[in-house]
């Protein structure tokens, strides 16, 4: 069953792959950067080889100069290859990490929406949406703007400096569906610093997901479960964004069907009350940005499986790629100490060839007892399976295949509440910068 959730706007409002191996740009928020509780002080190096595939950039690289070790939250740092690369980046607190994919700068990355959620406000808390803009060049003119049904009217706008990152944090209200556009490439993080989902419900957490550019949305979406919940019935919640004016939005899934039409930046709530075998599928006559959230512990009785809220941005069918890689991320106790989190992996695929899927090699139906679910979108089909903290590639043998999967966990036990979520692959259609 779906239902729609009735909370009015307010006005205040990875793996990365390209067609051809070109060199590929990300922007990476500085204090975002994942940090290992064991890296001491006296690694400075940009990047740490962890396996045969795998490197991890420390957060306390930081540039040396004279032997002084510096740090600027307010900068970013480029990552550039030649092929294609995974960069995932979080950030790892007691009781509040996310990880998110890091998405390649494009030629048409300057014109976004941004995906985030509702301030929450009472008389202790001031818990605010917010995005992040990170920018490659000097002199990058960014606004923000509004559009509400009287017209747009602009929040903010910045001039920014290269590898600068603005901050922005609403005093009230939500920022998603806030337009940003810029004069050059840019890349832009969507979020809150602690949100209820629902917003009368504990406890809150941090999210964050990278929005793709307005030229990368898509029209078509697949939308899993999210397993690992005590409570099958919890649910968890999905928004659609509009990118353009008249925008008509059908959501079919769990016996249910329904339809809508929204202007640019407006969005629409659906609350799925049914985690584990609801697949839910998004079509769009225009452009739209589907985000799906992970709802708080309290959500649905008293689920005393550690978790917090989420989102991830999910990626349009015409994205899926034939292979992607990923790592399952680790949580911090009290004192910083790695702790292991109970990792999940939803593969969405077609219907024709989801029997050969590999996940590091091995072919999915011989690793999970679990079943496919289908839906009439495109006759595809979703699995969803418990994996372990490790390096993993999600492939199909046949190139033309395109496939997609979404890493997410839950925090493992005792006072192990948080947790993440992020699509693990992305195919760009647009030239990088």
């Amino acid at each position: 069953m779906i239902e729609e959730n009735s909370q009015k706007q307010s006005e205040t409002a990875a793996y990365t792959s390209v067609i051809n191996p070109v060199v590929i740009t990300l922007l990476v928020p500085h204090f975002l950067l994942q940090t290992p509780a064991e890296a001491s002080s006296d690694v400075y190096h940009l990047v740490e080889k962890t396996s045969e595939d795998s490197y991890f950039l420390h957060e306390n690289f930081i540039w040396k100069e004279n032997g002084t070790r510096l740090y600027n939250s307010t900068k970013a740092f480029l990552v550039r290859s030649d092929g294609h690369v995974n960069v995932q980046t979080g950030l790892h607190a007691y009781k509040s990490s996310d990880v998110m994919r890091v998405l390649p700068l494009t030629t048409s990355s300057t014109e976004f929406y941004v995906p985030s959620y509702q301030t929450y406000n009472d008389s202790s808390y001031n818990l605010r949406s917010v995005f992040l803009v990170v920018s490659k060049y000097n002199d990058n003119c960014v606004e923000a703007t509004y559009h509400n049904d009287t017209g747009p009217y602009l929040i903010e706008s910045q001039c920014l400096a290269e590898l600068e990152v603005w901050e922005k944090m609403a005093a009230h209200g939500d920022f998603t569906g806030v337009y940003i556009n810029s004069t050059h490439p840019i890349t832009v993080i969507g979020g809150h610093e602690c949100a209820y989902i629902p917003t009368d419900k504990k406890f809150c957490d941090l999210i964050m997901d990278a929005a793709p550019p307005l030229a990368e949305w898509g029209k078509e979406f697949i939308v899993g479960p999210i397993l690992g919940r005590r409570y099958s019935g919890v649910g968890h919640v999905i928004r659609v964004v509009a990118g353009y004016d008249h925008t008509e939005m059908e959501v079919v899934g769990g016996g249910s069907e329904l339809a809508y039409t929204r202007d640019r930046g407006k969005y629409i709530e659906i609350g799925v009350t049914n985690n584990e075998q609801h697949i839910m599928t998004v079509t769009c006559s225009n452009a739209c940005m589907v985000v799906q959230y992970n709802k708080g512990i309290y959500a649905y009785r008293d689920d005393d499986f550690q978790t917090d809220p989420f989102m991830m941005v999910i990626t349009p069918i015409d994205h899926f790629t034939n292979d992607m890689t990923f790592s399952t991320p680790w949580d911090v106790d009290e004192e910083g100490n790695l702790q292991t989190m109970r990792n999940f992996l939803t593969v969405v695929a077609p219907d024709d060839s989801r029997s050969d899927i590999l996940l590091n090699g091995q072919r999915i139906s011989t690793i999970t007892h679990t079943g496919w679910i289908g839906q009439k979108l495109g006759h595809y089909s979703v699995i969803s399976l418990s994996i372990g903290h490790n390096n993993y590639t999600l492939r199909h043998p046949d190139p033309e295949v395109k496939l997609m999967g979404y890493v997410y966990g839950h925090g493992d036990g005792g006072e192990a509440r948080t947790a993440y979520g992020f699509a693990a692959g992305y195919r760009g259609i647009r030239y990088v910068c």
